[in-house]
């Protein structure tokens, strides 16, 4: 199981850690889907302090390379994958395991980052977890998660991807989790996929709503996305 959680990034993401090129080319659509998905939640960025948990090779943090006067910090498991983070991206990356980090943490910050992360926890340690994450933000800091949305017409396919994910998320389950701590905010939105392929997406829902004689989740696309503000 070591081996394999060593070598997930690299397998889900088609990508050839020992590649220059495959990396640099990674890295440079990866940075381009930060700036188009994040950047509208992020605003000023200009002195702040992120998280990031479950960092990987470091495709978040290159993108924050970009920005001016930005603090980060990540955290990863796999000291393979750090490794390949400190030659390309950063030196600014801790091996340990999110909730001792979170547990031990002595720092606050103003962003923490979740992408692909949280449906690899134990439902039984996710409330805990979710709470280890409002105690290590900032007054008006945001948590940003990513996960796959099992409310999509083909939710089976993320949810049994990998063999390490433990559970999955709807529109509404995740934002129960998350009305366990006293959030300012809470919300919960689709994830990129171009303005046509929603389109079609939103169609398809009011069809299947219908013929089922249910209501369905908004949130339509493979993946959703959260941004809890304390």
């Amino acid at each position: 199981m070591k081996k394999y959680y060593r070598n997930h990034y690299a397998e889900i993401n088609d990508l050839d850690v020992n590649s220059n090129s495959s990396l640099e080319k990674w890295f440079n659509e990866t940075k381009r889907y930060y700036e188009l998905e994040l950047s509208p939640h992020l605003g000023n960025v200009q002195n702040k302090k992120f998280l990031e948990l479950g960092c990987g090779i470091g495709g978040f943090l290159n993108f924050l390379n970009s920005k001016k006067e930005v603090v980060y910090l990540g955290v990863d498991t796999s000291e393979e994958q750090l490794s390949v983070c400190k030659q390309y991206v950063t030196d600014n990356v801790v091996l340990a395991d999110a909730i001792d980090f979170l547990k031990q943490n002595e720092s606050s910050y103003d962003y923490i980052i979740l992408f692909d992360f949280i449906e690899h926890l134990k439902k039984e340690s996710i409330v805990d977890f979710v709470k280890l994450l409002y105690d290590n933000l900032n007054i008006g800091g945001k948590i940003i998660v990513r996960t796959p949305n099992m409310a999509y017409l083909f939710a089976s396919y993320s949810r049994y991807l990998d063999f390490t994910h433990e559970f999955g998320f709807t529109e509404e389950s995740i934002t129960q989790v998350f009305r366990e701590l006293p959030f300012k905010e809470i919300k919960v939105i689709n994830t990129l996929i171009g303005r046509k392929k929603l389109l079609i997406l939103k169609i398809l829902r009011v069809v299947f709503a219908r013929i089922y004689n249910m209501k369905l989740s908004h949130i339509l696309t493979p993946n959703l996305l959260l941004i809890a503000q304390k």
